[in-house]
Parts: C-alpha cells; sequence; structure tokens
C-alpha cells in the first residue's frame, strides 16, 4: 500500500464471511458485521471488554491489505491486535500486528472527535498484500463505559489505490451536512479528490471503477493510508456521489483528470 488515496471495499467481499466472536450478546451476533448498515450491531456480553477474539473466515483465500472493523464504541485507549493467515489455528501467519492501540491519537486536537457512527479501527499494510482465508482481531477497552465491546460492520479487502497521489491544494473544501439521530445533531462529511494525472490504463480502470461504484453501496476512503494519525478526522464510509472526468491535462494527452465525489454515511 502507498501514501495514496485508498479506496476500501470494491470487491465486494463484506457479506459473506462466517464471524465468530468469543463473547457475543443473544440477537446482537457477530454475524451482524457483515452488513453494512448500522442496523444491528455486534455486542460482547455485559462486562467482557478485555481479550475479546473475532475470528473471520473468508470462505476461500482472498487478496486484502486493509481489515475495517467500523462503526465502534471504543474509547481513545483501546487495544487491538491482528492475526491473518491460511489456517484457522494461526499457528503461522501472513499478516501480524501486534497488540497496541486501536487508534493513533499522535496528532493533537482541539476537541476529542468521535465520528457520528462510532470510531472506525482501521487496519492497512503499507508492505503489499497478503492472501489469507482466515484473520483474527483481538480486542480489549478495560475503562469502557458501556461496559461492553460493539461494532457495526467490517470491510476486508484489497484497497484500489491510483499511481499518483490525489491533488491536495486542489481539493474542495469537505462540506458538513446535519442528519438526526434520536435528536442528535450528526456532522457527517463529503470527501473530494482530485486525481490530475491518471494514465491511460489507470483512466480505463478508474472508469470501470466508477460504473461499479454507482451500484456498490459503500465503500471505506482512507485519504492517507500511511498516516494513521488523521484517520479518525478523514477517513469514513461514504456513498459515491459523483465522478468529474477531463480529457488531456497535458499537450501529448498522454494524462487525464478525475474528481470523485462521496458522502459519509448515516446509518
Amino acid at each position: 500500500m502507498t501514501k495514496n488515496l485508498a479506496i476500501v471495499g470494491v470487491n465486494r467481499r463484506t457479506g459473506s464471511t462466517n464471524i465468530t466472536a468469543s463473547s457475543q450478546q443473544p440477537g446482537a451476533e457477530a454475524a451482524y458485521l457483515n452488513d453494512l448498515r448500522r442496523f444491528f450491531p455486534w455486542k460482547t456480553m455485559e462486562g467482557v471488554v478485555s481479550g475479546v477474539d473475532l475470528v473471520f473466515d473468508f470462505g476461500s483465500a482472498i487478496s486484502l491489505d486493509s481489515i475495517i472493523l467500523g462503526g465502534t464504541n471504543f474509547g481513545l485507549s483501546a487495544t487491538v491486535a491482528l492475526k491473518a493467515g491460511t489456517d484457522p489455528t494461526f499457528a503461522s501467519n501472513l499478516w501480524t500486528i501486534a497488540t497496541g492501540p486501536a487508534f493513533d491519537t499522535s496528532l493533537s486536537t482541539l476537541r476529542e472527535w468521535k465520528p457520528p457512527g462510532g470510531r472506525d479501527v482501521i487496519l492497512t499494510r503499507a508492505a503489499g498484500p497478503v492472501t489469507a482465508q482466515y484473520a483474527k482481531l483481538t480486542l480489549s477497552d478495560p475503562t469502557n463505559p458501556d461496559g461492553y465491546l460493539s461494532a457495526d460492520w467490517h470491510i476486508p479487502d484489497l484497497s484500489w489505490q491510483p499511481l499518483n497521489n490525489y491533488r491536495v491544494g486542489s481539493d474542495s473544501p469537505r462540506k458538513d451536512v446535519f442528519a438526526g439521530n434520536e435528536g442528535a445533531v450528526q456532522i457527517l462529511r463529503a470527501p473530494s479528490f482530485s486525481l490530475p494525472a491518471l494514465t491511460e490504463d489507470e483512466e480505463s480502470d478508474l472508469a470501470s471503477l466508477v460504473r461499479d461504484l454507482k451500484n456498490l453501496g459503500r465503500v471505506y476512503v482512507i485519504p492517507s493510508p500511511l498516516h494513521p494519525e488523521t484517520n479518525l478526522r478523514d477517513s469514513c464510509l461514504c456513498t459515491f456521489t459523483e465522478a468529474a472526468e477531463f480529457q488531456g491535462v497535458d499537450r501529448g494527452r498522454r494524462f487525464r483528470s478525475w474528481t470523485l465525489k462521496f458522502q459519509e454515511v448515516d446509518i
């Protein structure tokens, strides 16, 4: 994975994962994490907030460089560990992340930021994709005020990234819209990305992706995958709203420019 914009979920792998949890409440089973809608969350039993395992069986080996656990109720002191491999015992692993903070809070903020749907745990692999059938997250949040752990959805995928990064100086300001949730006011984001130097091959790939995005529903957008300190602020589950194409941005007409626009989802 590079520093460039990453769109995760384009391969439609969410929905078919067999998920088991070491703790779950009746009516709030781990299988609900397959649904990208936020109607039915997974919850641990009351009082179980440490050393909780979520095991994902993708059914067959898939390529992935990103695993996202979305809409959690985790506090900023929560921790996570990851194992991904080819056998359900995790005797040997292709991708391992030792227990550490679930969220990078090294970027100081004026106020503690909590996205409308809860904080998303984002795990990406800079060294490139692995081919694995199984993954396990081990989660702990001992000071969780709810007294249980909860999450809404998950995405395991190989991200789509442009060869060249999006143009930072040409990004549209993030628009904030208000959405109601049981009387609360939420601020939803609308990220926009200008991709100013796509090769013809990349343009062809992106054109087919845009056609698919129109029907895909929801994808996860990570503006700066190698800078996790910005994830809480900038990354979000989105619907695709618009693509604008500009042909021939150089004299030789070898490069094309596209702008992609997304809207953060509420539920």
